[in-house]
């Protein structure tokens, strides 16, 4: 759908592979007080490109939102709002958590939990335009996708591709950060064995790999995965120093390594 999603529909396997953080079409009524680079620093830059033409090649489905995260997060569910963000605040419609509260809820209200997006309060009424403009057809289309996909093939694996920073990783590890976060939802969200040889896969390669922490899936896969009927999801966090410099730009040579080594993922995933 023009300026909200794109989606290729699976053709020779039951995988779907989405990037719900990398849209980079920022709405004209987003009304952002903040710098235009510190939005920039929560999409998962070009995640959509490390995995989209792999996925289309070996037949696999593949789904992208196309606006900002920053705008509406889609791995958040649609109540997770701050009260204290929006003007007159109706208390049965805000479920915040942690995340929520500090901002980082299904509408961002702070950067990094410290550099505020807006220089006034969000309407409720703004807030479930954009709910029902960009939060409910990405789920509606990724369901879609997943249930056709799951009535062709018997079983469908969605694998839900993020890029996670430096900062993020800080308080968890104390020396050597993990080159990527396999989440599962604490081994809930898919069959373990699926986990396993995909971890497998990325430590031959030379990468270092945590489970769970500090990423274990959120609101797409608990919405989207039941492994006891067949519905399998991961997460995949990428650590943004793999493929960008400091200041979020792309570094062309490790860029080009680690889509080479995605696309050997790709291809093991989808035989």
């Amino acid at each position: 759908m023009e300026n909200i999603y794109k989606i290729w529909p699976t053709t020779k396997v039951g995988v779907i592979f989405a990037s719900p953080h990398s849209g980079q079409n920022y709405p004209s009524d987003f009304d952002y007080d903040c710098s235009f680079s510190a939005l920039q620093s929560v999409e998962d830059t070009c995640v959509d490109s490390l995995f989209e033409d792999s996925a289309i090649a070996y037949g696999a489905g593949f789904i992208k939102a196309l606006f900002p995260r920053s705008y509406v997060d889609v791995n958040r569910a649609e109540d997770d709002m701050d009260p204290l963000a929006f003007e007159r605040p109706a208390p049965d419609t805000f479920k915040p958590s942690n995340k929520g509260l500090s901002g980082h809820g299904v509408f961002h209200t702070y950067i990094k939990g410290k550099i505020p997006v807006y220089s006034r309060r969000l309407t409720q009424a703004e807030a479930k335009q954009r709910l029902k403009k960009y939060y409910v057809p990405y789920h509606q289309a990724l369901n879609n996708i997943m249930q056709s996909t799951y009535l062709t093939y018997g079983n469908v694996l969605l694998i839900d591709c993020h890029a996670m920073s430096p900062s993020a990783l800080d308080q968890h590890f104390s020396n050597q950060q993990p080159d990527f976060v396999l989440g599962d939802l604490d081994g809930t969200s898919c069959d373990v064995a699926i986990r396993k040889k995909i971890q497998k896969a990325f430590i031959a390669m030379g990468y270092q790999v945590a489970i769970n922490t500090p990423f274990k899936g959120a609101t797409i896969l608990k919405r989207h995965t039941d492994p006891a009927r067949g519905f399998h999801g991961l997460q995949i966090e990428i650590h943004k120093n793999l493929y960008l410099d400091t200041g979020g730009r792309i570094i062309d040579k490790k860029f080009n390594i680690l889509k080479g080594n995605l696309n050997k993922l790709v291809a093991e995933i989808c035989a």
